[in-house]
């Protein structure tokens, strides 16, 4: 008998990605290469690859209302422990619906749910005009069916305009329309996808409103987006820092007369920790976390510890549990400005507790993030997404990294994305035009013209 209330949560890895009939004629798979966790997949223009990112990103944010816009017959999602989600757009009673399935183990799902392809629209009863503009910056009605974007002066049809910004709108507005079964809810919790668009040097944040308003919404710089909420995880670091600190050293004292919760080291290990400390106290202080001190002591065979093993063991168990506080993000800090420094020229990134991040110039002056050039700024973004912004286990999506960026680097941009993944294990799948990125890689890659069906 099939569970319908349990998903398994721990083995959401995505092995498989198929779309049937996308556009009317467009079908093919993608197998992602789960044992390099890295795959690179290209193929001629106009086969839909963006647009297939897109509805992956929209299926697992929930974003019902993108899904519905785009024409394709189905789209499949396996997962390597042998489940799958499959989405198949259908002709019920002269009416276009969406049909969404959950299968276990490769069998019939019973789990499942649909909506009206027109459901979102007015005249399918619900109208979200009213919230493009307040989520959408720039963006402005002009005409019942028409709307125009004043940064690049484009319009758009509300079809072309939930295409291309569909997923900027967030799930909780689409959810007052549709209530989803608990099943999927589960799913995509349990799946955690991100897409790294190519137009991705500005953020859309939303400003909370007041308790009488919707939250609204404004574009940003990026960079400037990344520096700041850095600034915020350092923050939250430090204050676990004091917090920590505070807790041991109050109970120090108890601790040490009861010689309770620590292991007495001997002579030569008290020396050998006490120095490997002093080193990750140096890192720390180096990337600008803590301030750097003055006075600092090497200890050596010769050190005078005898008759202090008890008290010395305990402070090393201590400064060990509180410096290992700073272990994650001084790992993604010092990943981030190496690739950083290592390829701007006349440029230099270094950390700042109060800013994030700060760029110099060659001769010592301060830089505007918007001074970075596109290839600099594409670079720290979508660095800064991997390191910063992404869950261990995700999928990360990234379209057409090649964007802005000098051919050196992208030969090295394969080498960058393993630096990180080694870091945690993550998927990534590369949308790509460019042999560059591929450089010499080709094993991982998937030429989707090729397992093109009827073309």
């Amino acid at each position: 008998m099939i569970e319908t209330n349990k998903i398994d949560e721990g083995s959401s890895r995505v092995g498989k990605i198929s779309i049937r009939k996308l556009f009317g004629d467009l079908t093919y798979s993608i197998n992602l290469n789960t044992d390099e966790r890295i795959t690179i997949a290209y193929g001629p223009n106009g086969i839909g690859k963006t647009t297939l990112l897109r509805l992956l990103d929209a299926l697992f944010a929930g974003n019902l209302l993108y899904i519905t816009r785009v024409p394709f017959e189905e789209l499949t999602v396996d997962f390597i422990n042998g489940d799958a989600i499959s989405v198949n757009r259908l002709n019920k009673d002269e009416k276009d619906k969406i049909h969404f399935t959950y299968h276990r183990d490769g069998k019939q799902g019973n789990d499942h749910f649909e909506i009206d392809v027109g459901f979102f629209t007015k005249s399918g009863g619900r109208d979200i005009n009213a919230y493009i503009e307040r989520y959408i910056p720039a963006v402005i009605q002009t005409g019942p069916d028409t709307w125009h974007d004043r940064r690049i002066d484009q319009s758009f049809s509300f079809d072309e305009l939930i295409e291309a910004y569909g997923n900027y709108l967030p799930p909780k507005i689409l959810s007052r329309a549709v209530k989803t079964p608990d099943w999927f809810k589960r799913v995509i919790k349990s799946t955690d996808i991100k897409l790294i668009e190519t137009q991705r040097l500005f953020n859309i944040e939303r400003n909370r409103g007041s308790r009488y308003t919707e939250s609204s919404a404004e574009t940003r710089n990026a960079v400037a987006s990344f520096a700041e909420d850095l600034t915020q995880i350092i923050s939250e670091t430090l204050s676990k820092y004091a917090e920590l600190s505070q807790s041991l050293d109050s109970t120090f004292p108890t601790r040490l007369v009861n010689q309770s919760g620590y292991k007495v080291l001997s002579g030569e290990d008290i020396v050998r920790d006490l120095n490997n400390l002093q080193l990750k106290r140096n890192s720390i202080m180096n990337v600008g976390i803590l301030p750097k001190e003055g006075g600092a002591i090497a200890f050596s065979e010769s050190s005078k510890i005898d008759g202090s093993e008890n008290v010395l063991s305990l402070y090393i168990k201590d400064v060990s549990e509180k410096l290992g506080l700073f272990d994650e993000i001084i790992l993604k800090m010092t990943i981030l400005s190496n690739i950083v420094n290592s390829k701007f020229s006349r440029k230099t990134l270094v950390f700042d507790v109060r800013k994030g991040f700060i760029f110099f110039s060659k001769n010592g002056n301060e830089l505007a993030y918007s001074k970075l050039s596109s290839g600099e700024q594409h670079e720290i973004v979508m660095l800064y997404e991997l390191l910063f912004k992404t869950q261990p286990k995700s999928l990360i999506m990234i379209d057409e990294p090649e964007i802005s960026l000098h051919v050196v680097w992208q030969q090295r941009y394969l080498d960058d994305i393993s630096q990180i993944t080694n870091l945690q294990p993550m998927d990534v799948l590369i949308m790509t035009h460019s042999p560059q990125i591929i450089n010499n890689s080709w094993d991982l890659t998937y030429d989707i013209g090729e397992h093109l069906e009827n073309a």
